[in-house]
């Protein structure tokens, strides 16, 4: 795990330059709000070589798995951890759209303090439940 790397992730998340949205890797909006993210987007948005990707056969998902991918190496993380950190896999029907910029910055300092993702004991903390996706 690349720490120093997270912790760019994290200072940009606190600065509030970028909108958050842990729906969507990027979020194209008006050119006053800028894009809005997820935690992989904003590491793209830090280190723009990460969205680079070549135009195999058309695919409209490849962008977003290449550049999910590349930020996993980036970062230094095992597959499992990404996994666990973009798509919150670790919790069943977990609703995406309810998680903050706050929620992200916390489960961020958590794996560099412990080493693992706990989106379940965050969420239980600043929302009283984990929020579900209905």
């Amino acid at each position: 795990m690349n720490t120093e790397r997270i912790q760019n992730i994290i200072d940009l998340l606190r600065s509030g330059k970028k909108n958050f949205h842990m729906e969507s890797l990027l979020v194209e909006s008006d050119p006053e709000c800028g894009s809005a993210g997820c935690i992989a987007g904003h590491a793209a948005f830090l280190w723009p070589h990460l969205t680079s990707y070549p135009d195999l056969w058309g695919d409209p998902t490849l962008p977003n798995t290449w550049v999910q991918s590349k930020v996993t190496a980036w970062l230094e993380l095992a597959e499992e951890t990404a996994d666990q950190l973009f798509f919150v896999t670790d919790l069943d029907r977990c609703d995406l759209a309810a998680i903050t910029r706050h929620d992200a910055i916390e489960v961020l300092e958590v794996l560099l303090e412990r080493g693992y993702v706990d989106w379940y004991t965050v969420l239980v903390k600043n929302h009283g439940e984990v929020p579900i996706h209905r």
